[in-house]
């Protein structure tokens, strides 16, 4: 805007600061979509370049997804049913919490039964 104070009469002066400080305090404090506006800027550059660029593709489905039929009315996802979660016994939690307050000391049923040493 000092530049332009010394270039300028007065009036184109204002004209100019004002131009200048819309488009300075777009820059600085728009968002669009939660963005800065440089990016909203940038992302316009980039496809006025490249408008052929195909992004999206207007199938529900792409043929290539592995697990899915195309039929005529529906897609049918071809699904196995999930593996059941396995709990241990209260047996087994027993012989875990004796591990842990033993601090590894009683080794377990299958390491050959109770083999309790010195703890610390």
């Amino acid at each position: 805007m000092g530049i332009s104070y010394k270039i300028f009469d007065f009036s184109l002066f204002l004209t100019v600061s004002v131009l200048t400080l819309i488009i300075t305090g777009t820059f600085a404090f728009a968002r669009i979509n939660g963005r800065p506006f440089h990016f909203f800027v940038l992302n316009i550059t980039q496809t006025l370049k490249r408008p052929k660029l195909r992004v999206w593709y207007n199938e529900f489905f792409p043929p290539e997804m592995e697990g899915y039929e195309m039929n005529e009315k529906e897609i049918i996802k071809q699904t196995s049913l999930p593996a059941k979660k396995i709990e241990p016994s209260l047996s087994r939690l027993a012989e875990l919490s004796l591990m842990v307050d033993t601090r590894g000391g009683y080794g377990g049923e299958e390491d050959g039964g109770t083999k309790i040493t010195a703890v610390r």
